[in-house]
Formats: C-alpha cells, structure tokens, sequence
C-alpha cells in the first residue's frame, strides 16, 4: 500500500573542482548538502538530509585513484527509508547511518 506523503520541499547546494598543478597530478573534491522536509507525516520524521565531503587524489595516467571522504558529516540523524509494511500492524523505519568517514583506493583497467 503506498500512502500520499502530503507536501515536500527540498533545497540543497553541490560543488565540485579540479586542481592540475601538472600533467601527473590531478586533485579534485566535491562537497553537497541537500535538506528535504516532508508535511503531513505521522510521527517526527526528518529524511533525506545529509553533507558529504570527498577529495580524491588521482595519477596523471588515470589508472589510479585515492580518495578520503565523509558521509553524513555533521552526524545528523535522518530517516533513509520509512515504509508501512501492514496498516494498523506495522512500520517500518530505517534510520540513516552516522558520520562516516573512509578512504577509497581505485585502479582502473583500460583505457
């Protein structure tokens, strides 16, 4: 059974840049926020919302790629899915994960 949500509104920003200082170094990083807000809900619910950071580090050949990144970086706590299994029964609340930092390494084949 799929339920009207009611009203949405989002609004959110995302930047992205490159730096090459030469041919074999290429740096690059991206920030985005986004904030959604939902009317209408039973319960106190606050999805979809979240900062991100990445900068990523990558060869001049492109074969490879180092990354550090954060996932929710401001440790928000959000719903990431929320769903009604059985009406009257049951629901179904997914909280989003905390703060996550990592470090990516990537090889690529080809090319």
């Amino acid at each position: 059974m799929t339920q009207n949500a009611g009203e949405a509104g989002s609004k959110g920003i995302e930047f992205e840049g490159q730096w090459l200082p030469n041919k074999y170094w290429k740096i690059s990083g991206s920030y985005a926020y986004l904030d959604t807000e939902y009317t209408g809900l039973d319960g106190n619910l606050k999805p979809n919302e979240g900062n991100h950071l990445r900068i990523s580090y990558t060869t001049g050949s492109g074969q490879w790629e180092l990354a550090g990144w954060v996932k929710n970086a401001t440790g928000e706590e959000y719903t990431l899915h929320n769903s009604t299994l059985s009406p009257g029964l049951a629901q179904l609340t997914v909280p989003a994960p905390p703060r996550t930092n990592g470090v990516t390494a990537t090889r690529n084949f080809g090319n």
